[in-house]
């Protein structure tokens, strides 16, 4: 009989999930390590802008880094857990802190060289650290977005709030030694701007002049070199009752003009006396005639200033008054016909015969204040009475609200709107007033001069203004 041949059995698959035997070769995958390919950082902006409107607004800034798993040469045993962050001024030219407005304190909207400054501020749900206290960098753990292949870091940026400061965010990943670079990657480069927006238009009744003259493609263009986004909204008519000739006569909807008649006829208490016309009117030179002289023309200066504040209060609270009444909103402009008789030329009905004291005109040494300050006085003086007070082409009411008058032609009213946007300015973001009269500028040379024999453009001043740099 024949003996059986003995037949090795094959050896089984190793299967390649299932660890090595500790006799056998070295495996492949416990060799596995971990190799940084890519960082990428991206910054929330509009378009490369940062609006900052608000000093304390931030930006979010994200860097992706991206790994493999990988045998190869100085592949890393584990993978770095943070990003660090930090940025750079491309042109060199941002605004430091002592050149900066002011706006509260010792807080400044510049923040370059500042030691003091924060710049980045932590992000929900990620850790961050930082060598100085969060001013020229921040490390940030990362998380796993997409595992075995994508780790996210985030971090707010909050930057200079002036207009016109450039910045570009780096970010880098570091070996396990933090000396020694991965990967790095930069942003592009991203400008603070601030912003206007009149998101809402307004006019009377079968009025066009200031929708067409405020458009965004008319205005914006101006505010451009100031770093300042200018954007129009949509028209919306008002009603028939609100549509009235003067707001600064407005009472309500069943009286929406008061009598200007009533208005301007004095009352007893401003009428001066036969006594004092006659005495005001002294020319001889008597001691005693010169002395009831003075007093009669104080006593009649004095009513006519009341008169005068009587008819310019109930102007301004008229005028408010139309304007709550039609609920114009923050952040509007509003096409009227005119602001009061007083206050509009083109209205016709300014002339007023109350102080003429019984001659042809107004004496010379008869005038008044007209716009009263909070602080006391008057901005405008030296005034006939009778005669027109002040000639308004535009007016900015706060909260961004602003109002124009029809008649002027559309080079005007651009100008006017142009000119009162800059006013409104200040219901947006913060800066150095234009001047001390009114927000004026003392120059005629730019937009913000008091009247529309100024500039058509923003001067330098006027630009740094606006930018948030003091001029």
């Amino acid at each position: 009989m024949t003996k059986a041949k003995k037949v090795d059995k094959p050896a089984a698959k190793k299967d390649a999930a299932t660890p090595c035997d500790e006799a056998e070769e070295p495996c492949p995958l416990a060799e596995l390590k971990y190799e940084v390919t890519k960082i990428e950082v991206q910054v929330t902006t509009q378009s490369n802008k940062v609006i900052m409107n608000d000093p304390e607004a931030k930006c979010l800034v994200t860097a992706l880094v991206t790994y493999k798993r990988s045998n190869a040469e100085g592949a890393l045993d584990s993978l770095p857990d943070k990003v660090v962050f930090t940025f750079t001024d491309p042109d060199g030219n941002n605004t430091d802190k002592p050149s900066s407005f002011n706006y509260t304190g010792s807080k400044h909207l510049g923040k370059k060289s500042d030691a003091s400054a924060t710049y980045w501020v932590a992000q929900s749900g990620y850790s961050a650290a930082s060598d100085d206290s969060f001013n020229s960098n921040a490390k940030v753990t990362c998380k796993d977005v997409t595992p075995n292949e994508t780790m996210q870091a985030q971090i707010n940026f909050k930057p200079s709030g002036v207009g016109g400061n450039e910045y570009k965010i780096t970010a880098k990943v570091f070996k396990a030694d933090g000396v020694s670079e991965l990967v790095s990657a930069q942003s592009t480069k991203f400008v603070i701007w601030r912003k206007v927006s009149f998101d809402k238009i307004y006019e009377m009744k079968s009025m066009t002049h200031v929708s067409t003259n405020a458009a965004t493609a008319t205005i914006a263009p101006v505010y451009n070199p100031a770093f300042v986004e200018y954007t129009a909204g949509t028209r919306t008519e008002l009603t028939t009752a609100q549509s009235v000739k003067y707001i600064g006569l407005w009472k309500d909807t069943a009286t929406p003009q008061r009598s200007w008649a009533t208005v301007q006829a004095k009352i007893p208490a401003e009428t001066p006396s036969a006594t004092e016309i006659t005495d005001a009117k002294y020319t001889g030179s008597t001691p005693e005639g010169l002395l009831k002289r003075t007093a009669a023309r104080a006593a009649i200066l004095a009513k006519a200033q009341a008169w005068a504040d009587r008819i310019d209060s109930a102007f301004s609270r008229d005028m408010n008054k139309w304007i709550a009444d039609v609920s114009l909103p923050a952040n509007a402009v509003v096409g009227i016909q005119y602001y009061h008789p007083k206050f509009s030329s083109r209205g016709g009905d300014f002339a007023t015969s109350e102080w003429k004291l019984g001659e042809p005109s107004v004496p010379a040494w008869l005038r008044v204040g007209a716009f009263q300050k909070s602080s006391g006085g008057h901005y405008y003086t030296n005034l006939d009475p009778d005669g027109l007070w002040v000639n308004w082409g535009g007016l900015s009411h706060g909260s961004g609200r602003v109002s124009v008058p029809t008649g002027i032609s559309s080079a005007t009213t651009k100008q006017v709107i142009r000119h009162e946007a800059g006013h409104a300015t200040k219901s947006w973001f913060k800066r150095e007033p234009f001047g001390p009269s009114l927000d004026h500028s003392a120059s005629n040379a730019g937009i913000m001069y008091y009247t529309t024999s100024g500039g058509t453009t923003f001067t330098t001043r006027e630009k740094k203004i606006l930018r948030g740099i003091t001029p």
